[in-house]
């Protein structure tokens, strides 16, 4: 398997994603960056999580070789978060990172897709992609719901005090927020 890399930090800030390579197992973990007024609850940042991520994802890919990648996903984050046991986990502002993984088992390419870190596959004869857009439809619901509940007659309408639509408006005081602990796309296995 191929693998090249590249990733870059927004201009005065840490790198807050991360790309690994590590035997058979690829990965991205793209850091959930906290709002600066937002109380996280924790001390560390999502720079400082997805660098822990990573070194928890090899670990666990080295002691349990045949785990699917759900299970090793599961446990590093485990074990991540017993390295920052005085951290309010619970906080929905709490470090956090979408992730997507890729196992390369000589005859199948497996993969795992959590929230916004897709995955585009080149198998040879096909090229395919994975995106998890679970998130994306469960912040328009969200969004429509505060339309019709901010701008009860026919659209289009705006948030008031501003000219721009609902959707537009991200620095609204009043945007909800989507919290949970989302579940990965079932991982799925691809024959070559």
């Amino acid at each position: 398997m191929r693998v090249i890399t590249a990733t870059e930090a927004a201009p005065g800030r840490p790198n807050e994603d991360q790309v690994f390579h590590h035997g058979a197992l690829v990965g991205v973990l793209d850091g959930v960056s906290a709002h600066p007024d937002l109380d996280t609850g924790c001390a560390h940042g999502p720079a400082w999580y997805t660098r822990r991520l990573v070194a928890r994802l090899s670990e666990a890919a080295d002691a349990a070789l045949a785990a699917t990648l759900p299970d090793l996903l599961a446990t590093a984050i485990e074990r991540v978060a017993r390295e920052h046991p005085g951290c309010d986990l619970a906080n929905p502002s709490t470090p956090a990172a979408t992730a997507c993984l890729v196992r390369d088992t000589g005859t199948e390419l497996e993969y795992l897709v959590l929230c916004d870190s897709p995955l585009v596959a080149d198998v040879g004869a096909e090229t395919f992609a994975v995106v998890d857009d679970r998130f994306d439809r469960v912040y328009e619901q969200i969004r429509r719901r505060r339309s019709r509940a901010t701008c009860p007659s026919a659209p289009p309408c705006t948030v008031p005090g501003s000219s721009r639509p609902p959707s537009a408006s991200r620095s609204s005081p009043t945007r909800p927020a989507v919290t949970g602990s989302p579940r990965p796309i079932p991982p799925r296995r691809h024959r070559r």
